[in-house]
């Protein structure tokens, strides 16, 4: 089983979320669709290890990201925006390059 899979589903779905998010707003509602369909995702991998779940969690991923990433926007003040952008991603490169 390949979990591939979730990030093949979350690219075609992500930019619908997306502009979905930022046409009706409803943050607070994505997210909580969010956790829970990644809750059922885990519960179907856990009792069914088959593809649905890993559909089911490339599903849950494609909501949470675009959510999360433009929530930091909004709470963080503008003077600080870019700091605490360049020091997530700054993270994220430390991470894959020194994990491995």
């Amino acid at each position: 089983m390949t979990t591939g899979v979730i990030f093949i589903v979350a690219a075609f779905l992500e930019l619908i979320i997306a502009y979905l998010q930022k046409r009706f707003g409803l943050r607070s509602l994505f997210l909580l669709l969010s956790s829970v369909i990644g809750f059922a995702a885990m519960i179907v991998m856990f009792y069914n290890p088959s593809i649905y779940g890993l559909i089911c969690l490339g599903f849950s991923y494609s909501i949470f990201t675009p959510v999360i990433w433009s929530t930091i926007g909004i709470i963080v003040d503008k003077k600080h925006l870019v700091k605490t952008f360049s020091n997530i991603n700054f993270k994220c490169l430390f991470f894959i390059l020194f994990y491995f």
